[in-house]
C-alpha cells in the first residue's frame, strides 16, 4: 500500500509494523508488536528527559554549537544531543527538506524562496545552500504540485 509523502505524517497508516508495515515513526517493545507513540511524533532527549514532539508543530531542526535544536510552532526551542542527519532520516517522508547543512525545514511552513534564502510562518528566515539552491526549489515545486494535486480547489 503506498502512502502519499504529503498525507504520511498528517494521517498515519492504519496498520501496524507487525503486519508487515514499515516501522517508521514507530518504537516497538519485545513481546507483543505494539507502538508506544504515535507514528506523528518525533522524541528529542534532552537533559535525561524524553520530549515528544509532534511533527506537525515542527517549523525546523537546526544543529548549533554540536547540539540539535527543534524550533515548533509556537515558538519553543527544544534542544538535544544528536545528528541533523540522523532527524532528517527519521522524518523522510514527511516533508522536511534539508535547505542547508546546519537547517532542516519543514515544507507545510515555508512561505517564500527567495536567492539563498527561506521564509516561513512566523517569520523565521533560514539560508539556502547556494550549491543546492536549484535543487531545493525543484523540490518544494515539486511538493506544491503535490499538494495542488491531492487538494485540488473547487
Amino acid at each position: 500500500m503506498d502512502i502519499p509523502a504529503v498525507n504520511h505524517c498528517m494521517f498515519p497508516p492504519s496498520y501496524t509494523a507487525s503486519a508487515g508495515a514499515p516501522a517508521v515513526g514507530y518504537r516497538m517493545h519485545s513481546g507483543p508488536q505494539k507502538a508506544v507513540r504515535p507514528a506523528c511524533t518525533i522524541t528529542l532527549r534532552s537533559r535525561g528527559e524524553d520530549q515528544i514532539l509532534p511533527i506537525q508543530q515542527i517549523l525546523y531542526a537546526e544543529i548549533f554549537d554540536h547540539e540539535l535544536h527543534v524550533h515548533t510552532l509556537d515558538g519553543k526551542t527544544y534542544c538535544g544531543r544528536g545528528h541533523l542527519s540522523a532527524l532528517e532520516e527519521q522524518l523522510s517522508g514527511c516533508a522536511f527538506l534539508r535547505c542547508h547543512r546546519s537547517y532542516l525545514v519543514h515544507l507545510p511552513y515555508v512561505t517564500n524562496l527567495c536567492r539563498y534564502q527561506i521564509t516561513l510562518s512566523g517569520g523565521a528566515v533560514l539560508p539556502v545552500s547556494k550549491q543546492n539552491y536549484l535543487v531545493i526549489q525543484r523540490e518544494l515545486s515539486s511538493y506544491l504540485l503535490q499538494l495542488k494535486t491531492a487538494c485540488p480547489l473547487p
